[in-house]
This record gives C-alpha cells, structure tokens and sequence, in this order.
C-alpha cells in the first residue's frame, strides 16, 4: 500500500518528523484519508513511556497544549486554534492549519509497529506508517475496507465495555457493518436476534445507559 505525498500530509507523516524518536501514525487518521474525509486528530504511537514524554516536551515546544489525557494517551491541540471552533476541510485545504489540529501520543501498546497492530481491535484500524513511510497492515486490512466491515481482531488493551461500545457505534456510523459472529466476540453476552445495524445501535445505546444506571446503584 503506498500513499501521495497529500496523503502523507494529511495522515500526520510529515509532522511525526519533528519528534526525535521512532514512532509510528495509527489506526483513524489513515482510514479517514482512505475513505476520502479529513482526519479531526492524529494518533501517534511511542514504543515506549520515555519516547511519549519526550515527544509531549516537544510537541509543547511546537506549540502545542494539553487538552485531555487517558490512561495510555496524551491529547494535545495546536493553540492556534481558539478553543471550542469546529473543525473542517478549510483548515487543510486553504492552509490554515498546515498541520494537525488535535495529536493524540501514545504508549503502551508495544515496542514495534507490529506489536501496536495487534492491541488494535478492528481490522479496518489495523494500520500504521512509521517516520522512513513503512507501511504495516493487518492482513484483512484492504479487504475489510473494500467491503466496509468490522472484523474484530487483536487484543485492544481498553477492556471497559461501555468504551468499546462507543468505539463500535462510531464506526457503525460511518457505515460500516458488522455481523453476529463479530459483534459476539467484541461484547460478549449480546443477543442473537440482533442482526440489522439499526439494531446493534440500538442494543449499544440501551448497554451504555443501563451499564452507568447500574452503577450508580452501587
């Protein structure tokens, strides 16, 4: 698989440059350019804690703010960009930006590309290119993308089911599908008469309230 250099652009190759240690672009960013949209944020993967600090140094050097963070993740947004202001295609596209907007650096998930592409849980995000522009995907990568379906495989560190629920709506959303067999394996326990996707979103939706109405009995 081989990308333009707007492509490269687009999917945060050329920023990675600016950091001093490997690191590779993940996952969401580079389908988004594959499918034809604008990425909103970049994820960026260190092979180690050490390698993610430094680049968190740099990146604040670059002009960069922290704007969230998550156990394995750093999110940072480029301060020229006053808080709150939606995102769009003019901000690539007439070069306002010239870079991304949010970068989210990451660790954790291993010391090698191939190693960050099995803690991916789909195959449609099993994809990274590192600084030289070495390209891994998983092996179901193009074909997954070419018939847009969710094939779930890997080991995603994230084991909080409500979050994984999330993360399966919004590719839901995008149109992608998923059948019995793979929504099983995500979520165990689901039904099996769920079978349309307007049903999944409504059964994820109804997991996701009851999981916090639950809790908040505790």
């Amino acid at each position: 698989m081989t990308f333009t250099d707007e492509q490269l652009k687009l999917i945060g190759h050329d920023f990675i440059q600016n950091f001093d240690t490997d690191c590779c672009v993940v996952g969401g960013s580079i389908l988004s350019v594959l499918r034809g949209f604008y990425p909103k944020d970049v994820d960026i993967c260190f092979y180690s804690k050490e390698d993610r600090d430094a680049a968190v140094t740099k990146a604040k050097s670059l002009n960069y703010r922290i704007y969230t963070a998550a156990p394995i993740s750093i999110r940072m947004e480029a301060k020229e960009f006053p808080a709150a202001t939606p995102i769009n295609a003019d901000e690539y596209e007439n070069g306002i930006a010239g870079r991304p907007r949010f970068i989210d650096l990451v660790t954790g998930l291993g010391n090698s590309m191939e190693s960050i592409l099995e803690k991916h849980g789909f195959s449609i995000m099993s994809i990274a290119v590192d600084k030289g522009g070495t390209v891994k995907v998983h092996e179901k990568f193009e074909e997954d993308l070419e018939n847009g379906i969710i094939r779930v495989v890997g080991d995603h560190p994230n084991k909080f089911h409500p979050n994984r629920a999330r993360v399966l709506m919004k590719y839901l959303a995008k149109g992608f599908t998923i059948d019995n067999v793979e929504f099983a394996k995500y979520i165990p326990g689901k039904p099996d008469n769920i079978t349309s996707t307007e049903d999944v979103m409504d059964w994820l939706a109804d997991f996701i309230v009851g999981y916090g109405m639950n809790n908040n009995k505790k």
